[in-house]
């Protein structure tokens, strides 16, 4: 049997109804908000690690072709077998560099490839020290070779 109601209480039960609909639109538009907020955070933690990798990478590309410009200016060298040494890691940094281009490389590849590229980095450096061409403010305290290892 249906019951019947007064225009007020279906009123009521239509706003009811409504605040129901509206507190549950509420409540995914806040858990949307927080899931966003979330990926937005990662998102700018990932970009902020990315930032200072290509920073590193930057400054040790530039180390690298630096030491390289004063190695290559010189025309003879008192260390000729540590020179070769030094211009054959640096060839095979080159070649590895150029093979990690190629194609995708894991986490611990890229870590590899960071090691090799600041080993060549010192290398040329250490070379240019012991060739004599120094630059006095290059040279590096405990705090910036630490930095270097993380």
């Amino acid at each position: 049997m249906v019951r019947k109601i007064s225009s007020t209480q279906f009123k009521s039960k239509m706003r009811a109804i409504e605040n129901q609909q509206k507190q549950a639109v509420r409540r995914i538009n806040q858990g949307l908000r927080k899931y966003n907020q979330d990926v937005n955070r990662v998102i700018n933690k990932y970009n902020k690690e990315v930032r200072v990798h290509n920073t590193r990478v930057r400054a040790n590309s530039a180390k690298i072709n630096a030491e390289l410009a004063k190695i290559q200016r010189r025309t003879t060298t008192r260390y000729p077998v540590y020179h070769t040494s030094v211009i054959s890691l640096h060839e095979s940094f080159i070649r590895l560099e150029a093979h990690s281009n190629v194609g995708q490389i894991g986490n611990h590849d890229r870590l590899l490839l960071d090691l090799s590229e600041r080993e060549n980095a010192n290398s040329l450096e250490v070379m240019n020290a012991l060739l004599g061409d120094v630059d006095v403010t290059a040279i590096h305290s405990v705090d910036d070779l630490q930095s270097t290892i993380s």
